[in-house]
């Protein structure tokens, strides 16, 4: 009968690993090795009266029965146990006859001392200074003849001591003694045993190790190579070579071996997700960070939490398990393979490693559960490891052989199929030709539509204008040369009752081309919609600039919001004030505004305020900023395709820019001046997105009043003053109507008229001229608009004279202006209820209260509310 090679070095290995222990003595015809694995009892604590005199302390002392592995509970027992059994005759007549005799309890630990009867003849470890012996393999030689007392029980000992959380433990299950020469022998050929395995596993790992270094493509040689590496030299920590290495740095040791033992698990997941599915899986990155950081705090953690960690590594192996078999099987289940060729050969080879898997997971299984003491049976992983390597060697050497068929074949073919190639190629390139027509007629017809959509003119003498915008993208369609994007600014001029203000605008539409493109016809078209509306509107006296501006970004917002976040915009919206110089605008997460003043330049803006048109849940109450401009100022914005540059280096290389302060320094050095601008941009960097900047100058109307006597109009503002506190209300408005004109002068400063008109406006109301009132506010409001005082008498007149409605409009502006106003808010509130909007005034008094919860005020609405509405 024929013999199976591989059968027969299998029962070769086998025999040489277990076949030892049942040796016999030919001359007695008894076993010379006795298994010492039950009979074995331990008390707690150790005393060596204890077993100095036996006879004397059993009496009291408890003894109870115990199977190894010994692994008691820390909670249970203190730092010293004493475990004993009576030495069978066996061994006692194996020494009368001459036989050198030896003891293995396995691996053991921590500190142990071992006794025969009274008599200490082995030891591992110390006490004092304390020298820990973890798990060191606990094989000594055994001089009965020496210690054993004729006609009498004689005891074998072993006390064991442990610190620093160690446990004390006999990992057994073999516990033996007998012959020493049987023992030491079966104890070096499982090491020789383990040593031509660790050759075999170091061979592999070189390999494929080599193979991966040759190319690198293969990653799965590389993790494959790891695994059979790490594998391999966690093999060293089962031989009798460990205990020569590490000695008693028993901490150090475990480290490593842990460390061996966590990521050779993981470069097998990995190995798997590289070969199978040739990516990085979810999986298998998380579980090797896992691994990483399981080791890590094993490092910095006491020997308790170690032993925790290893319990989760344990724990963690089965889930690796699953996912390489489920890997393996759905690569054996995958339909139609042929037209993929390495599908085809990956299916093929999950056939055959599947086997060796199975194997090994049994095996991994069988030793973990060994080692949680569960059942009790040899270690099988190093021979399902063997099993592995060899089928994984040879599917590989396969697919090696199969490669290289395919390579002939190829050069047999080479010529026909680079023919063949060449006509797919040409066939391929005309389509796309044609589809790049195509799509540059999309982008040429796209590109008229929005173009005219750009406008940037103001219309006004005081207000200067002018813009530069180059898109991104840039195509040929017959004989245009166009670009397209997202990038637009919109200047034109509207009219506000009988004010003139320039609208302004910069917008930044998400994506690229055709999509940016897209954006920037919504957006201008809802622009010049409402610009149009407005200019048409014969009657918007009342329309105040914050409303306008407030209006329209809702209407915006409103419309990108519809598609459900796929196109947003970010923008400046504003409206510049051409007779005052006041700038009204909402900034929707674009670059921030930019003043040009004294060759200066410097941002407006200091914080985000709003997300961009369209962003999905943004429900942030609505402000409008403000800011005077002085006579000469500038304001620049522009997209952040003014920012986001590729800085080029003096080596040839590039650099993003990542300063924001970087384009003022631009402004500054092109005088603000657009072209100027983008040409010192484009002759140090790349532009790598679309690019608009635009520049709105206001100057000053100009005055031919020359009377300008501001010292006396400050005397007069002095003496008003005077006279309103003697309740002379007539002369103050006396001089209202002789000093007015002169107080407007734009040389009068701010704080000035603001006292002449605010002395005027309270002398007014308290004459109970409310007409006269309304008159001055409106004035004071037109004069100096941003200031919130004007703004809150013109309110405050408003409501006198009877014109809530007017007067709520204002409220709101200046709500908007300045949210913390607690008199504007209590005002406002108080409009809200004699409109009969009982809603909208508790939730304004709700803000006032807010800020102020024991102003008298607000309990005195409060109460008038509750009237209305119980």
């Amino acid at each position: 009968m024929k013999k199976n090679p591989v059968r027969l070095l299998f029962i070769i290995i086998l025999f040489a690993r277990y076949g030892t222990i049942t040796a016999t003595d030919g001359k007695t015809g008894t076993s010379q090795i006795v298994n010492l694995e039950n009979g074995w009892q331990y008390t707690n604590g150790f005393n060596e009266e204890w077993i100095k005199n036996p006879k004397k302390f059993n009496t009291w002392l408890r003894w109870d029965p115990v199977r190894f592995p010994f692994h008691p509970s820390d909670e249970e027992h203190g730092q010293w146990i004493t475990l004993r059994r009576q030495i069978p005759d066996s061994l006692i007549k194996m020494a009368s006859n001459g036989i050198p005799l030896a003891v293995d309890y396995g691996l053991i630990s921590d500190v142990n001392f071992h006794y025969i009867n009274d008599q200490l003849f082995a030891k591992k470890g110390n006490k004092k200074p304390y020298v820990s012996a973890l798990f060191m393999r606990g094989i000594f030689e055994f001089p009965l003849l020496k210690y054993a007392k004729p006609g009498e029980k004689n005891y074998l000992y072993v006390a064991l001591y442990r610190e620093q959380g160690h446990p004390n433990k006999v990992w057994g299950p073999d516990v033996k003694a007998g012959s020493a020469e049987k023992i030491y022998s079966a104890y070096f050929k499982e090491d020789i045993l383990k040593g031509i395995f660790l050759g075999i596993y170091f061979f592999v790992a070189l390999y494929h190790l080599l193979l991966f270094f040759r190319r690198r493509v293969d990653h799965y040689n590389l993790y494959f190579g790891l695994f059979a590496l790490f594998f391999g030299l966690l093999g060293i920590f089962y031989m009798a070579s460990r205990d020569f290495i590490f000695g008693h740095a028993v901490h150090l040791r475990l480290y490593t071996q842990h460390l061996l033992l966590y990521l050779s698990v993981a470069f097998l997941v990995l190995f798997t997700a590289r070969f199978f599915t040739r990516s990085y899986t979810k999986f298998s990155i998380v579980y090797t960070g896992l691994s990483l950081l399981l080791w890590l705090v094993e490092i910095v953690s006491p020997y308790v939490v170690q032993d925790t960690t290893l319990m989760v590594f344990y724990a963690m192996v089965l889930p690796a398990l699953v996912y390489i078999l489920f890997v393996i099987i759905r690569e054996i289940l995958t339909k139609n393979p042929t037209h993929d060729s390495i599908r085809g050969k990956n299916r093929e080879a999950a056939f055959y490693i599947f086997g060796g898997f199975v194997f090994l997971a049994l095996a991994a299984i069988n030793d973990i559960l060994r080692d949680m003491e569960i059942i009790y049976s040899p270690k099988l992983a190093d021979f399902a490891f063997l099993s592995l390597v060899i089928g994984i060697a040879g599917v590989l050497a396969s697919r090696f052989v199969k490669i290289h068929n395919e390579v002939e074949e190829l050069n047999v073919n080479l010529e026909n199929k680079v023919r063949e190639r060449t006509r797919e190629l040409k066939q391929t390139l005309t389509e796309v030709e044609a589809l790049k027509t195509q799509q540059d007629g999309d982008y040429f017809l796209t590109s008229l539509l929005t173009q005219p959509l750009t406008r940037v003119n103001s219309g006004s003498e005081n207000v200067l204008v002018n813009y530069h915008i180059e898109e991104y993208k840039k195509f040929r369609f017959r004989k245009w040369e166009k670009d397209i994007g997202g990038d637009i600014c919109i200047i034109d001029r509207i009219f506000l009752g009988e004010k003139p203000f320039t609208f302004f605008t910069n917008a930044d539409a998400m994506g690229k081309s055709m999509q940016g493109a897209g954006g920037v016809i919504i957006y201008g078209s809802l622009i010049h919609a409402s610009l149009d509306r407005t200019k048409n509107n014969p009657d918007n006296t009342g329309v105040l600039p914050e409303l306008w501006i407030k209006n329209l970004f809702i209407e915006l917002h409103k419309t990108f919001i519809t598609f459900d976040g796929s196109m947003l915009m970010s923008c400046i919206l504003g409206l510049l004030d051409e007779t005052t110089g006041a700038v009204y605008f909402i900034n929707a997460e674009h670059p921030w505004l930019i003043l040009y003043r004294d060759h200066k330049a410097t941002f407006v803006e200091e914080e985000l305020k709003y997300h961009k048109l369209g962003t999905l849940d943004m429900k942030k109450r609505i402000q409008v900023d403000s800011y005077l401009l002085e006579d000469g100022d500038s304001l620049l914005l522009g997209s952040d395709g003014k920012d986001d540059l590729m800085l080029r280096q003096a080596d040839g290389s590039t650099l993003l820019n990542e300063d924001e302060n970087r384009f003022l320094e631009y402004v500054e050095r092109g005088g603000a001046d657009t072209a100027e601008i983008h040409r010192l941009i484009r002759d140090e960097a790349n532009l790598k997105d679309d690019f608009s900047i635009m520049k709105i100058t206001w100057q000053r109307p100009h005055s031919t009043d020359t009377r300008i006597p501001p010292e006396e109009i400050t005397e007069t503002v002095r003496k008003m003053e005077n006279y309103f506190e003697k309740k002379d209300y007539a002369i103050i408005m006396q001089a209202y109507h002789d000093t007015k004109d002169m107080v407007n002068h734009p040389i009068i400063p701010r704080t000035v008229k603001e006292s002449f008109y605010e002395i005027c406006i309270r002398a007014a109301s308290a004459a109970q001229e409310m007409d006269l009132m309304e008159k001055i506010s409106g004035e004071f409001y037109q004069e100096i608009p941003l200031s919130d005082v004007a703004l809150y008498y013109r309110v405050l007149s408003l409501k006198k004279s009877g014109k809530g409605r007017m007067a709520i409009a204002y409220a709101e502006a200046l709500r908007m202006r300045n949210p913390s106003s607690v008199k504007n808010l209590i005002l406002l509130a108080d409009l809200y209820r004699r409109t009969n909007n009982i809603p909208r005034a508790e939730k304004v008094l709700k803000e006032a209260k807010g800020y102020e919860p024991d102003n008298a005020n607000i309990r005195k609405l409060e109460s008038a509310l509750a009237e209305i509405h119980p």
